[in-house]
């Protein structure tokens, strides 16, 4: 029996077939979408970057975070293994198709990622606590002046499945237009 209790009711194939006729005392009606009008608009119309390129990169650093109360594990120096994504935004140049190129853009990210591979974090300039939070935002601005068009920054430690997306400083135009 449909709905029965220890039955299934949700695509347990106990329901009627379908037919085309309505069921006594409803009325049949046809519903028509409503008509929209056509627009035509060109990408040139459309305000904004429409593309987001990226580049990860891995590092290994050991921490400690002296926000920590004494006994937690985090007050004690430990190690991760951290995955960077580096997204850039912009229109594809006429000419190279390119938002930018991928070479340029590892150029930039390889002297951040040298200064953070086997360290100790808490002792990298900037770095005094370094949460996911912290490394996403020195990574911000070790980056903006050399990578035109930088959008986010995530920052994760798969093993541990956490995370933080950094997408810059807010400013009053940049919210307004979210």
């Amino acid at each position: 029996m449909f709905g029965a209790p220890g039955h299934a009711t949700c695509g347990s194939g106990h329901l009627p077939p379908a037919s085309g006729a309505p069921k006594p005392g409803i009325a049949a009606r046809t519903l028509e979408p409503p008509a929209l009008p056509l627009i035509s608009v060109t990408r040139s119309q459309i305000p904004g970057p429409s593309m987001l390129i990226y580049r990860e990169f891995h590092f290994e650093a050991a921490h400690y975070l002296p926000s920590a109360r004494a006994g937690h594990p985090n007050a004690r120096i430990h190690g991760h293994s951290f995955r960077v994504r580096i997204s850039v935004e912009g229109e594809p140049d006429p000419e190279t198709g390119l938002v930018m190129h991928f070479d340029d853009l590892a150029a930039a990210i390889a002297d951040a990622r040298e200064a953070l591979d086997h360290r100790l974090l808490n002792e990298v300039e900037g770095l005094r606590a370094p949460t996911l939070e912290l490394v996403a935002l020195w990574l911000w601005n070790r980056l903006s002046n050399r990578v035109p068009g930088l959008a986010e920054i995530h920052v994760a430690r798969d093993t541990c499945h956490e995370g933080v997306v950094y997408r810059g400083p807010q400013n009053p135009s940049r919210m307004a237009a979210e």
